[in-house]
Formats: structure tokens, C-alpha cells, sequence
């Protein structure tokens, strides 16, 4: 099993896998450097911008943003903690449930986060949408999201969610 793990005796699917954790982890990194570059962030802040945004006005709750960034409550905390520290974000009381705290954008927070997304909407087409035929990023796409779906089928599988 170990001896030849991309060799010609790999299946199609594990090809995929391999092909799409590889991509994966060559892309992130460009899109990092191009946040850190041009809008003084890297992708971590800026995607807990991005997910306080898209909560709306009333914020997002923090272990739903440690859920969302796919970090630990205390990773989301310290990462919180130095937003905050820059001005980006506020703590506030959760209306519905004391123990809870929501976080919200402040007005630099927002415009921050706008900046940021010109700079990680172009490092996407550059890194990885210019590289995809129209028909292949719908195939990419609809493959990609039945998986997320058929893995958490109770989640919202909102295009974009994750971007």
C-alpha cells in the first residue's frame, strides 16, 4: 500500500484526491502571499472578516466562526483577540443566549475586509479560475459541492461559503 502511493496502480478517484490535495496546497499559499502582500493580511484574518461580513449585522457567533475556519475555540479566540487589538472586530453580549458572544465588524473592520476581497477575488482567478475551461469549473464545482453535501448534509451548501 505504501510502496507506490502515486503509482499506475492508483485508481481514478485516489488520482482526483491526490491531484485535488496537492492543488490545494499549492494555491493557498500563493493566495496567502498575495493577501500579506497587497492588503497587509493573511488569509486566516482575512477569512474571519469575510465569514463576520457574511453573517450580517447581528455577527457571528464565535464558535460558529471557529467552526467555519476550521479552527479550535482557543485558536478563534487568540485570532479574535488580535483583531479586535487592530480595530477589526468587537465582542458583543449574544441577545439570545447569555453564555454566547457574537462578533462583529467594525466600520475599519469592513472596510478592510472590502479591500481584501478585491486582492482574494483576483488571486483566485490568477491561481486557479484562469486555469479552468467554463464546462470544467461546473463540473469541478457540482462534484465538489455534492461531496460537501453527501458530508454535511445538514449545512447550508451555499456556493462560495468557503471562498
Amino acid at each position: 500500500m505504501f510502496s507506490d502511493p502515486g503509482g499506475a496502480g492508483v485508481n481514478a478517484q485516489r488520482r482526483a484526491w491526490r491531484a485535488f490535495y496537492k492543488t490545494y496546497w499549492a494555491i493557498v499559499p500563493l493566495m496567502d502571499g498575495d493577501l500579506q502582500r497587497h492588503a497587509n493580511m493573511d488569509l486566516a484574518k482575512y477569512n474571519a472578516l469575510l465569514h463576520t461580513h457574511l453573517a450580517g449585522p447581528e455577527g457571528i457567533r464565535m464558535k460558529d466562526m471557529a467552526k467555519n475556519a476550521s479552527l479550535s475555540t482557543s485558536g478563534i479566540t487568540a485570532l479574535v483577540d488580535r483583531l479586535e487589538r487592530q480595530g477589526l472586530m468587537q465582542r458583543n453580549p449574544d441577545p439570545d443566549d447569555r453564555r454566547a458572544t457574537r462578533i462583529t465588524l467594525t466600520d475599519e473592520g469592513r472596510e478592510r475586509a472590502r479591500q481584501a476581497a478585491h486582492i482574494h477575488i483576483a488571486s483566485i482567478e490568477d491561481h486557479f479560475a484562469s486555469r479552468l475551461a467554463e464546462s470544467e469549473a461546473i463540473s469541478l464545482a457540482e462534484t465538489l459541492e455534492r461531496i460537501e453535501s453527501d458530508i454535511h448534509p445538514t449545512r447550508d451548501n451555499v456556493p462560495g461559503r468557503h471562498s
